[in-house]
């Protein structure tokens, strides 16, 4: 077996036979069972078994976890049994973090020892008690997190009181939910000075469970309606108005323990920082306790480094088979599962927590590729038979048993198994699939998601939930947000430590060294004290991860919430670094090559329906992004960018791109970064225009583009043209919706007149601003696009629907250009071809710039400000993203519950083995221009 653990056991757990069922029902029942009784001990002991636990709710009630898990739930309040097993867990964990500490000071006294035999002994010993302690750890977290996961909300609290019923023993009631998490913290807070212990296999799946144990634990909010602190701010003082009402809120009480107990933690650091001014500072080895800060640099820390789950560990088992899995399904008609030339998949269904790095192809040549998932004695398998073999949430492999997940069975049979139309499974397969996935609505828009480092992507969430969560009130009301917004670059420490030392060597006279460190050592001291990281290596994370829904949370994230992040953002020639990954998911969010949809006809809701303009509008299930809050937030980013002064000349003129491989329409080769914006930024508008009809996603995408407009300099000549083509295509229909509507304009974006209208007029300004006096003679290949269109142009100027108004006079300005640039390559009789044409129009550039006509609008920046209610948005989107993307194959979520974010409605179940859309029809004929 590849992996630690006993699965075979936990995939087979059978009630008639298993005594352990049996004690497992016992907890689970309304008895009370002293946390210091017997069988405790004995549950716990078989913990290789409950590590590989797994709720399967596909099962319709007929599975033992999931009657387990229900009897717990009906029961927990009375018997107390779910806060004596949090008690044993809070033991375990701190047992687990005291060895932790032991292990790295064992190793830190064999580094410096002489003699170093009696220390490898020890060495030995302390490795062999943390295997042990974290094995045990890990299988008694993931019992609790399957069995508390279906406690209501409302019951959390009283289920996690102890009530002891020994009258002979101490301590009547605990606390045990408080006493869980602030071990929970504790441990996360103390894992990030002993990532060496991470490369122990049960060491790194114990500190993911704790974080999918968290995230459980957190999840009442997803299972109750959304109702920020704005919102329970304005009832309570209504309420105190002298309205009776009373004040709606939620049930949230682990999160309300963690930012009462985070708030007065950040006050006591504060004050310990005032007292270690006045004292000598002393030496702390004991236990780590937790603060915002220390678990916010554990979590930055993991996402910077990304630590690597290593073999043998039930973390890298997963990662090896999911891509086992999307293997099974390459080859053949479908695409949605094929990698692009840049290494990445292109499509929304699989997702790559990390853009690859590039690999050296002599060595992986020689090295092969094929992941080796069977080894010693196993023989091995193709990944496509290790797939189909599926039966009952296991693998046949030879004469033993490898545990396929069954949530993530489900979830690859759903995305991936519905591109093709015959079955490569056989008879079981196919039993398999219609007993579980045809009979099942998929609620959810999962994806498959590929990581080599779950720890990374655990914590970046749950640094996500606590810093968006509880910020009205005060600057500090979020203690989390609040440490965030004092974080400082290390880099500049590192300087100084060089520069003060540099200065100290060349200085001779002894008074000025004196000076030099009573001067900058409690400067350094003192920033020492406040978070901070080294923001060029967190600039190049972004530029691996931003092209996730992870990633542009996170630096959504640290953008709105450090200032100093921000203005490092700022003076940066580089972004892009981060552009260009948030623009090849932009682009392939505006495709319909890779999407899945069902062969009914019916007025299902995964039919496409007509919009108001006439086009084939898109459902929720059948789109070619994972959700439409991915597209707000990467044009959100975009727009923070385009904000800024720098951005724009930079982009236009001094960012290169070498080469885009994901562009599909046309080779892209040293073309400008403003230019590749410029025309991704089209190809959003137009699929929204027909397609989508989002006037936030439109309004973005115009704004972005009338930031750039004064700095459209030296296009791409493709960019060039499709400027000029979706220009005109969009003054004709704008023209067309103005005759339906009696020559009416409307500022409402979300009619089709709107719409277009607000798309003709920011085109018409980047036109205006391009053909400026000061930017003509840098824009000769749009001059030579939009004289190849004048025919087309100038019936737009005649056309009696643009007579008048602002929109009449854009036009007339560019057919003046027009028309003097095309009298110019007619009197230039050797002007037959592209390159001579280039050649007239740059000889003659005064007589253009003669025509041109200086903008006499101030120009003016769209900015980008949040709602006064942003947790609205962004609490519901990243518990999406932590239930479809993160966890959409770990955790088993009880998607009838959820509340806090929007479910898909029921498909039509006749659907079942549909085929994959290439490209439809409709959308060919009414957006031909586009790509």
């Amino acid at each position: 077996m590849n992996m630690w653990g006993d699965p075979e056991t936990a995939a087979t757990l059978d009630e008639s036979s298993d005594d352990l069922v049996s004690l497992l029902f016992q907890i689970c029942g309304p008895a009370h069972i002293p946390w210091h009784d017997a069988r405790w001990q004995e549950l716990l002991l078989h913990y290789n078994v409950w590590v590989h636990m797994e709720h399967t709710r596909q099962h319709a009630g007929d599975g033992v976890v999931t009657r387990a898990c229900a009897s717990m739930a009906k029961h927990a309040v009375i018997s107390s049994n779910l806060a004596a097993l949090c008690l044993h867990a809070s033991r375990m964990i701190r047992e687990l973090q005291g060895q932790q500490q032991q292990q790295q000071q064992a190793t830190t006294a064999t580094t410096s020892a002489t003699n170093n035999s009696d220390n490898n002994k020890n060495d030995f010993t302390n490795k062999i008690a943390l295997v042990g302690k974290a094995r045990a750890t890990a299988g008694s977290l993931t019992l609790l997190r399957t069995l508390i996961h279906d406690v209501p909300p409302a019951h959390l609290a009283e289920a996690l009181l102890y009530r002891s019923r020994d009258e002979q023993r101490s301590g009547g009631e605990r606390m045990a939910g408080h006493e869980l998490v602030t071990c929970l913290l504790n441990f996360l807070s103390s894992s990030s000075n002993n990532n060496n212990n991470l490369a122990v296999p049960e060491m790194y799946d114990a500190t993911v469970i704790v974080l999918q144990l968290l995230l459980v634990l957190l999840s009442s909010q997803l299972y109750q309606p959304m109702v920020s602190s704005f919102e329970q701010g304005k009832q309570q003082r209504s309420s105190n108005g002298g309205n009776n009402s009373p004040v709606v809120g939620n049930s949230n009480y682990i999160l309300d323990y963690i930012m009462e107990d985070a708030r007065r933690r950040r006050r006591q650091s504060h004050h310990n920082r005032h007292d270690q001014q006045e004292e000598p500072q002393q030496d702390t080895t004991s236990t780590t306790t937790w603060s915002p800060q220390t678990l916010l640099q554990t979590c930055m820390s993991w996402q910077l480094q990304r630590p690597t789950a290593p073999p043998r560990s039930i973390a890298h088992h997963s990662s090896e088979l999911i891509q086992a899995v999307i293997a099974a399904k390459s080859g053949g008609e479908s695409t949605t599962n094929k990698v692009g030339p840049d290494g990445m998949y292109e499509s929304h269904v699989v997702v790559m927590a990390e853009k690859p790095k590039p690999v050296d192809k002599r060595k992986a040549s020689s090295t092969g590729t094929t992941t080796d998932l069977v080894r010693h004695h196993h023989q091995k398998r193709t990944s496509s038979t290790i797939f189909f073999d599926a039966t009952k949430g296991v693998v046949v492999l030879s004469s033993s048993l490898m545990l396929l997940p069954f949530r993530l069975l489900t979830l690859a049979l759903g995305l991936l198994g519905r591109g093709s139309g015959r079955s490569r499974g056989g008879p079981e397969y196919d039993q398999l699939r219609k007993k579980h996935i045809a009979n099942q609505n998929r609620q959810t828009n999962d994806v498959l998601w590929i990581t080599k480092s779950p720890i990374a992507d655990l914590s970046t969430s749950l640094l996500l939930i606590l810093v968006h969560n509880y910020r009205a009130g005060a600057d500090n009301s979020n203690p989390f947000r609040a440490e965030l917004s004092v974080l400082n670059d290390n880099r500049w420490d590192e300087m100084k430590e060089l520069s003060s030392a540099t200065t100290a060597a060349q200085e001779e006279e002894e008074s000025s060294q004196v000076l030099l460190g009573s001067c900058e050592q409690p400067l350094l001291q003192q920033q020492q004290q406040e978070m901070s990281t080294n923001f060029e290596n967190l600039f190049a994370t972004f530029g691996s991860i931003v092209h996730t829904e992870v990633g542009a949370l996170l630096l959504y994230t640290m953008y709105q919430s450090s200032p100093v992040f921000a203005q490092s953002m700022a003076v940066r020639s580089d972004l892009d670094t981060l552009v260009v990954p948030l623009l090849r998911t932009l682009y392939f969010s505006s495709s319909l090559r890779h999407y899945h949809c069902s062969n009914t006809t019916s007025s299902s809701s995964t039919a496409t329906v007509k919009s108001p303009n006439g086009s084939m509008a898109l459902s929720p299930r059948n789109c070619p992004f994972r959700s439409p809050s991915q597209l707000y937030l990467i044009l959100i980013l975009l727009l923070l960018f385009s904000q800024d002064s720098s951005f724009g000349p930079d982009a236009f003129r001094r960012v290169m791109v070498s080469s885009v491989p994901w562009y599909r329409e046309r080779n892209l080769k040293e073309i400008t970064l403003g230019s590749l914006l410029l025309l991704t930024l089209l190809r959003s508008i137009t699929f929204n225009l027909n397609r989508l009809q989002d006037a936030f996603l439109l309004s973005n995408c115009c704004a972005v583009l009338m930031n750039l407009s004064p700095n459209v300099v030296q296009l791409h000549d493709y960019a060039a043209m499709r400027l000029v083509a979706v220009t005109i295509s969009s003054l004709k229909k704008y023209a067309t919706f103005l005759a339906r509507n009696d020559g009416k304009d409307d500022d409402d974006l979300t009619t089709p007149v709107g719409m277009y209208g607000e798309v003709a007029r920011t085109l018409l300004g980047v036109l205006r601003h391009c053909l400026g006096p000061k930017n003509l003679d840098k824009n000769l290949h749009l001059i030579y696009s939009l004289v190849y269109s004048q025919t087309e142009f100038k019936e737009l100027v005649e056309n009696p629907n643009f007579l008048k108004g602002q929109t009449a006079m854009d036009l007339m300005r560019v057919q003046k250009v027009i028309q003097v640039a095309d009298q110019i390559i007619h009197d230039d009789g050797n002007a037959r071809t592209a390159p001579k044409a280039f050649q007239a129009l740059e000889s003659n550039i005064d007589k253009l710039k003669e025509v041109s006509e200086q903008n006499n609008e101030a120009d003016f920046t769209f900015s980008y400000e949040e709602e006064t209610d942003p947790e609205i948005f962004f609490v519901p989107y990243i518990w999406e993203v932590v239930v479809c993307v993160v966890t959409a194959s770990t955790v088993d979520w009880d998607t009838n519950r959820i509340e806090v974010f929007p479910l898909l409605e029921e498909e039509d179940d006749s659907g079942l083995g549909g085929t994959e859309v290439q490209e439809m029809k409709g959308f060919a004929e009414d957006v031909s221009d586009v790509v």
